[in-house]
């Protein structure tokens, strides 16, 4: 395995540039609507890590997006650099602009929809003493002592991204079984591993991903079965730290969590976040993953690096269901994040009124904000 797992939503690549303002679209701090493309564009800087790569995995290829880059030309997600998470979730929303560029990252289809198609361009200032391999654009650069650039297959260390406004490209897997696997074949990834020896746990080198987490991600159990009687292991680390089991998509059937709880998978382990499969699970408002973790040995206070727990992912997900299961597994409602916010509180903030009454009813209270 790597030393340093790669990070796909670090890799997208320009496709088209779009000048559709994010000011001008209806939505909220998360996602809005461009009613030029008519596509969602969704806000990588207030989604996590892990959110990230599973809009790039659902793209199919293409992405709408509005990112926002650090210092180092690295895409922000909701809890990738540490005063975002540090801030939190919330205050994040109202902040996020002081980090660094707003930058929308829109469809290709509204530039295709132009007569003359330009060539993707963005803003770098290379930063490394190997030569930037790189071409002038005419394009005007405003409120920045930095040039229009267009890349040509740059590697992400040695540069520093500075704004872009265009459409993004995934790149596609490095890896035949990887591919195969992500698109749910399950005949060409067992002629892969019969016929040609492929490696049953290769990491892919864009999406840092294993065969097994898409055949779970995409509740392919008979493929599932097949990796693991090959070998496939169910630990694992992935990209952004996580393992299979962290790879929970709203559609994943609980029998595919069962299958890999079955095969070994360690129900407590951490991402670079924190987070563990039982927080995933209680974010999604899974209460039926939640129950299964939780029967598996799942710690149910365990805490992220927000400060979050499952009781208060479940109840921002609005999940009465599963916030009574976590409650009756011993969750403690009086924890605060990092923001001092308590699940009673998200569960108001998300309008989940059943799950608040839930809360009260377990003995909850309502008590002023720390400042």
């Amino acid at each position: 395995m790597p030393r340093h797992l790669p990070k796909p939503h670090e890799l997208l690549r320009v496709s088209e540039p779009c000048e559709a303002d994010w000011g001008s679209m209806s939505g909220d701090a998360r996602s809005r609507f461009c009613a030029r493309c008519r596509k969602h564009v969704h806000n990588m800087s207030e989604v996590t890590p892990r959110e990230a790569l599973d809009l790039v995995l659902r793209s199919g290829g293409q992405l709408c997006m509005r990112i926002e880059h650090d210092s180092r030309g690295v895409p922000r997600t909701r809890s990738l650099a540490e005063p975002l998470y540090q801030l939190g979730r919330r205050a994040s929303r109202l902040v996020a602009g002081a980090f660094g560029a707003a930058l929308t990252l829109c469809s290709a289809a509204a530039a295709r929809a132009q007569e003359v198609i330009q060539e993707p361009a963005q803003q770098i200032v290379n930063t490394s003493n190997v030569p930037a391999e790189i071409k002038q654009e005419s394009a005007p650069v405003q409120d920045t002592q930095v040039q229009n650039v267009s890349i040509q297959n740059l590697p992400i260390e040695g540069r520093e991204l500075i704004t872009m406004t265009a459409g993004l490209v995934a790149l596609p897997p490095s890896e035949p079984l990887i591919r195969a696997a992500m698109d749910n074949d399950l005949e060409a990834v067992k002629r892969l591993l019969l016929f040609e020896e492929a490696d049953v746990n290769v990491l892919d080198k864009h999406y840092g991903t294993t065969a097994l987490a898409h055949a779970y991600m995409n509740g392919n159990r008979e493929m599932m079965r097949e990796l693991l009687w090959r070998g496939a292991r169910v630990n694992a680390r992935l990209s952004y730290g996580q393992t299979a089991l962290m790879r929970l998509r709203e559609g994943t059937p609980v029998e595919a969590v069962r299958d890999l709880l079955d095969a070994g998978a360690k129900v407590n382990l951490r991402d670079e976040n924190g987070d563990t499969a039982l927080l995933a699970a209680a974010e999604q408002g899974r209460a039926d993953v939640v129950e299964l973790l939780l029967r598996a040995g799942a710690k149910v206070n365990a805490r992220n690096k927000e400060g979050r727990t499952a009781l208060m992912n479940a109840a921002d997900a609005g999940s009465a269901d599963a916030v009574r299961l976590l409650i009756q597994a011993g969750a403690d409602f009086s924890y605060r994040d990092n923001e001092g916010h308590t699940a009673l509180w998200h569960a108001r903030e998300a309008e989940s009124d059943e799950a608040a009454a839930l809360l009260l009813s377990y003995g909850a209270y309502e008590e002023p904000e720390e400042k």
